[in-house]
């Protein structure tokens, strides 16, 4: 009986054991449906599929901007599942999707990995950062094109922090009605207005026509569509606005409306494939940027010089890339008005301040006729026209502003008659405290220039308008005239006579210094050497004798004297050597006559060969050794038999 018990306990520990871990993992299981608001509920089904269904807006979720402020909304309810959606679908009646939705931030949670993405007709706007990490999404479906032109997509600040990522389509494939957009689209008659982002990041989008009741184009609202070659914009249209264009990197059938007034921050940035540009006469700004890296410029065409020299063109000195880029004329090089190649220009006598940049880039421009009653030249306004070879600044001009004619390396003539030429000075000292320029003729290349000026300025005070490396260059000649020189280039003067090299200037004949360079050289003995002190030979020039060098040569050796004892010996010297001669003889008999023991040692070292000669020939030990190692081996296999 008591072995009954244990066996029925021990099973129900087992079980209990067992159903634990279940009922664990059920109760730690995420939900897969709920509400979101009372009117909106969602449900994630088996195989995937995110439904979200029921009218009104989704709301904002993580951290939004109320009244300029943080406002932490939490998570959105599917975020604990997001790694589980495969599949997004917005039911008919959601009007919005909310703020970070589906954005799965660090704070937020994982990633959703949803490939696909179909919206309804109904939807009319999506929140900042709606779709800020749902990288993975290839595919967005909607049922017709002007559903899709109809919908907001939200930026945070469009003017400065213009966000994408409320676009779900902007990295994927868009179909509408079941079919990709791609190829021509003709824009729905019924809209007036392209919005931000429509027709952003569109690969395959070829063509774009506008029907002449569209007046406004969103900001972004070709962003990046990189297959986009033409897009007709009707008259009506105001304003080109923030990156509207921007890296369209195909875009190169353009014309802009005559009423466009203003081309907006970095409008047409990167549009490579870009080779001309109409700029119409009621264009009044043209922003930071906007015709950055449009490097295939060649052309920009223009109706009236007067409204060109008024554009505000902004410039932007924290970002190089955008730094000229609000200028299509920096890219473009050559300006045409009415259709003929710019090459001398009169500005407008009602022209009082010519703009920056107004004619920066153009190289086509020779001559530039400024008028009478002009008070300011802006930033930059000539920099590197490159075939201005005259300028004259009226009297009434008061500030030149800086790098006015940076890189004009042609200029031949430049007249000052302003009688307020040290506001200039004034301005530069400005420039230099802010940007770090130094002049406003910077890398003004030409070999010389005359310059007028009025006769109550001094030198230095002219040349503070220039680099320092000009200022030395400035001469006198007259009352008025003075010559400007760069020093650009210099030659080698040589006079053979003196053995002298001179450097000065090709222009004005400025001498830099001189060096000393001796041709041809040779040495000469100047003091000879004797028996007492050595001597001096030196290097000299052939031309002007200039010692070069000095060596010193070896004191002469003293010859010996010969003395009587000396004599004495040389004459007994025969004697001696007779003596020897006798000895030597002697020996020789003495070596004639060899001993016993020698006769024997010569007949033993010659008889060495012989015996080597006649000794035992080498074959016969080898044959004995293979005789002996046969032996050893067949009685080892004897042994082995037994």
């Amino acid at each position: 009986m008591k072995q009954k018990k244990f066996v029925i306990r021990l099973c129900l520990l087992m079980a209990l054991v067992l159903i634990l871990p279940l009922i664990s993992v059920h109760a730690d299981t995420a939900p897969t449906s709920g509400s979101v608001t009372n009117s909106i509920s969602w449900e994630l089904t088996e195989e995937g599929v995110l439904y979200i269904r029921g009218e009104g807006e989704i709301p904002d979720y993580g951290y939004v901007y109320v009244d300029r402020e943080h406002q932490d909304n939490g998570p959105a309810p599917w975020k604990e599942v997001a790694e589980e959606i495969k599949e997004l679908v917005i039911e008919e009646g959601i009007t919005r999707i909310g703020e970070s939705a589906f954005d799965a931030t660090e704070e937020l949670g994982p990633l959703y990995p949803f490939t696909k993405v179909s919206l309804p007709a109904s939807l009319e706007s999506v929140g900042y950062a709606a779709f800020e990490t749902a990288y993975a999404i290839e595919k967005v479906y909607i049922p017709s094109l002007r559903d899709w032109c109809e919908i907001s997509f939200e930026a945070l600040n469009p003017q400065y922090h213009f966000a994408t990522s409320s676009n779900p389509a902007l990295l994927a494939d868009l179909y509408i009605g079941g079919e990709l957009l791609t190829g021509k689209v003709i824009f729905p008659k019924e809209l007036t207005k392209v919005n931000d982002l429509t027709f952003a990041g569109r690969e395959g989008l070829t063509e774009v026509v506008l029907h002449d009741g569209v007046k406004e184009l969103g900001n972004a609202s070709f962003y990046e569509s990189k297959d986009l070659q033409f897009v007709n914009l009707p008259e009506g249209i105001e304003s080109i606005p923030y990156e509207a264009f921007a890296r369209c990197h195909s875009l190169n059938g353009f014309t802009l409306p005559q009423t466009v007034e203003e081309i907006g921050y970095a409008a047409f940035f990167e549009c490579a494939a870009l080779q001309e540009i109409n700029i119409p006469a009621a264009v009044k700004e043209s922003a930071i940027g906007a015709f950055a890296g449009c490097d295939s410029l060649n052309a920009v065409h223009i109706t009236d010089i007067d409204a060109w020299s008024r554009i505000v063109f902004g410039l932007n000195y924290t970002h190089p890339h955008f730094h000229e880029g609000a200028s299509p004329l920096y890219y473009a090089k050559n300006l045409y008005l009415n259709g003929e190649l710019v090459k001398e220009v009169t500005i407008p006598e009602d022209v009082t301040d010519l703009s920056d940049l107004a004619f920066a880039g153009c190289t086509s421009l020779e001559k530039i006729i400024l008028p009478e009653g002009l008070v300011v030249i802006g930033e930059e306004a000539f920099k590197n026209c490159t075939s201005l070879k005259e300028i004259n600044i009226p009297s009434t001009v008061k500030a030149v502003q800086g790098h006015a004619f940076d890189g004009c390396s042609a200029l031949e003539k430049v007249y000052i008659t302003s009688a307020h030429l040290i506001a200039c000075r004034d301005y530069k000292e400005q420039w230099m405290d802010e940007y770090g320029s130094e002049s406003v003729f910077k890398n003004w290349n030409r070999l010389s220039a005359d310059l007028l000026i009025p006769q109550k300025y001094d030198k230095s005070e002219v040349g503070l308008l220039f680099e320092e490396r000009y200022v030395s260059g400035i001469t006198q000649s007259g009352d008025k005239i003075w010559n400007l020189c760069s020093h650009a280039q210099t030659t080698t003067e040589q006079d053979a006579e003196n053995c002298k090299e001179t450097e000065c200037c090709v222009s004005c004949g400025k001498v830099f210094g001189s060096n000393t360079v001796h041709a041809e050289s040779v040495w000469v003995e100047a003091t000879p050497a004797t028996y007492d002190a050595p001597g001096v030979k030196e290097l000299r020039c052939t031309v002007c004798q200039t010692v070069l060098e000095t060596e010193e040569i070896p004191q002469l050796e003293k010859p010996i004297e010969e003395s009587s004892e000396e004599t004495s010996v040389e004459e007994s010297v025969p004697e001696e050597s007779t003596v020897s001669e006798e000895e030597s003889t002697v020996s020789e008999e003495e070596s004639s006559a060899p001993s016993v023991g020698t006769t024997e040692s010569t007949e033993q070292s010659t008889s060495l060969p012989e015996e080597e000669g006649d000794g035992f020939p080498l074959w016969i030990l080898f044959a004995a050794a293979g005789v002996i190692v046969l032996a050893i081996v067949g009685v080892i296999l004897f042994k082995r038999r037994k």
